[in-house]
């Protein structure tokens, strides 16, 4: 969808805020590990509940995407690629204490590959059976990226993770990847213009550039976050 004649508005704003609350996010987490600002503005509720809703939505929509790109193969694997440069560097920085194993880029490639392998196969189930398939899974199995097992080390990828492991940006297959399926479900009747006509003509230019930006956006906010925060702390401290 490179052509902006052909770009859904709407897809565009939610996925630029959820960029930009992203970034926000990410820079107070990188804030508040240094201790320039208190760890109870991000350890409550309220936060952890409006993390895990942006991230979702960005999830969802990236999902959706699948109907509109041309080899979803592709663009998983470019993703992936990315995503693992992300890993040596933060593995890199700061000793590895912002070390970042299966963010949500790493994810959002994962899902990519596994929508494009199954996809003939996906596209014969209705919507009508998919959503609530998906929904009811990802809520059966969304309390497994919050504990940890006594488990090996590598099923940290499906959610299961022992004591071990340690990931800054932990966004598991499980329950993500149905959240991915949700999103990638709709996206078939987004693509045959069967949402609200508003969807399609709405237009917010500053979220729209930021939600046609967000893989560069989200590549490049990692390094100068930290470089922010280094700033920050010669400054204040």
């Amino acid at each position: 969808m490179s052509d902006k004649r052909s770009r859904i508005g709407m897809i565009d704003i939610l996925r630029g805020l959820s960029v930009v609350l992203m970034v926000v996010y990410h820079l107070a987490f990188d804030l508040s590990t240094e201790g320039i600002i208190s760890d109870a503005l991000l350890d409550n509720a309220v936060m952890k509940f409006l993390e895990q809703l942006f991230a979702s939505l960005f999830i969802v929509i990236s999902g959706a995407m699948c109907a509109m790109s041309r080899n979803n193969l592709k663009r998983g694997l470019i993703m992936l690629a990315f995503a693992a440069g992300i890993t040596v560097f933060t593995a890199v920085f700061d000793g590895g204490s912002s070390l970042i194993v299966f963010g949500v880029l790493h994810l959002l490639g994962a899902s990519a590959v596994i929508y494009a392998l199954s996809h003939r196969f996906l596209e014969k189930i209705s919507i009508r059976i998919q959503l609530p398939l998906w929904a009811a899974v990802a809520a059966v199995t969304w309390w497994m990226q919050f504990r940890v097992f006594d488990v090996p080390g590598w099923l940290w990828i499906f959610g299961i993770r022992n004591i071990a492991f340690y990931s800054a940006d932990y966004f598991p297959l499980f329950p993500y990847v149905f959240v991915y399926l949700w999103g990638a479900a709709l996206g078939r009747p987004l693509k045959e213009g069967k949402f609200p006509k508003a969807f399609y003509t709405v237009r917010f230019r500053p979220l729209e550039f930021f939600g046609r930006q967000a893989l560069p956006i989200y590549i490049l906010h990692q390094p100068l976050c930290y470089g922010a925060v280094m700033l920050i702390e010669r400054i204040v401290l």
